[in-house]
């Protein structure tokens, strides 16, 4: 695949999620890449009107701070928006291997007092296991990884997430679990 190829597949998956973003009917489409994840938190995040919720394995400067993921993220403070996030290895694993040093002061920053992050917590439930990185857009978006990833924050390709507009059900199920441990 040319560059020019990639590009194009990049803003046909962009129109694609914003005729989703339209039509609200809970309809399940993937992102497999690092870009695709971008485009779908910047198309997500876009569309929160008072919480996001993120539950993450790390807070990757490498994606956090990626242009168009930063972007949404700080549309969405400039909109009062609250943001909640669920780390799961430790404050110390973070910095040691320096996972979040410029994510989180910017976050924190741009976010002020609707800015809350916790360190240390495994989501895990009976029926699922362990549960991977998702993102939650008020009630009803969600973008959630399948599986797991033994990479760290780099060069991500075979992402493996499912990402749904309007999939009430299935963000209840993962709010509900998130919000056991804010």
């Amino acid at each position: 695949m040319t560059n020019n190829d990639y590009l194009m597949d990049i803003n046909r998956y962009s129109k694609f999620i914003d005729k989703l973003i339209i039509n609200r009917d809970g309809f399940v489409f993937s992102n497999d890449s690092v870009e695709h994840a971008a485009v779908a938190f910047e198309k997500l995040i876009g569309q929160s009107k008072y919480e996001i919720r993120l539950y993450t394995s790390k807070l990757c400067d490498s994606f956090f701070m990626k242009g168009s993921v930063y972007s949404a993220f700080k549309k969405a403070s400039d909109n009062n928006i609250k943001l909640s996030i669920l780390v799961q290895a430790s404050e110390r694993e973070c910095k040691d291997n320096k996972y979040n040093d410029i994510s989180k002061k910017e976050y924190e920053e741009i976010f002020k007092d609707n800015f809350t992050i916790k360190y240390d917590i495994n989501l895990e439930t009976e029926e699922d296991g362990l549960l991977n990185n998702f993102l939650l857009i008020d009630s009803s978006g969600i973008r959630y990884e399948q599986e797991g990833t033994i990479e760290d924050c780099n060069n991500i390709d075979n992402v493996k997430a499912k990402c749904s507009i309007g999939a009430d059900g299935a963000v209840k199920y993962f709010s509900d679990i998130f919000d056991e441990k804010r």
